[in-house]
């Protein structure tokens, strides 16, 4: 069984939130002011973990935005300024290749999605 790990950003302080909170299925992930981001489950070629919100760079050097797609129940890639994900497949291809690599994240480093 694969452990779910999550993080909270504060977004009155903005800081990293350590402290416990307790999300239940179909909830927002938005509360008291925090906003809960879940592990993808996969690793950059870094062996960092990769978040929803987390900004990632390819080999080519274009970046996006990994957003969950409540659609189809699964994370993706989004490009930044032409608003659409590159598909699921795209997605397992690059990160089975170690091909990522988190440069950022939504929001810590906003410069990096202005761009």
């Amino acid at each position: 069984m694969r452990e779910l790990k999550f993080r909270v950003w504060d977004e009155k302080y903005h800081y990293w939130d350590n402290s416990l909170i307790t999300c239940y299925p179909n909830e927002v992930f938005k509360k008291q002011g925090r906003t809960i981001q879940w592990s993808t489950g996969v690793e950059d070629r870094n062996c960092n973990p990769i978040y929803e919100g987390d900004v990632v760079v390819d080999k080519q050097g274009i970046s996006y935005k990994v957003v969950y797609d409540s659609k189809y129940a699964r994370f993706d890639l989004a490009v930044f300024g032409e608003n659409k994900l590159c598909g699921r497949c795209y997605f397992t291809q690059v990160h089975e290749g170690k091909l990522l690599e988190v440069v950022g994240n939504i929001f810590e480093h906003k410069h990096l999605i202005e761009k």
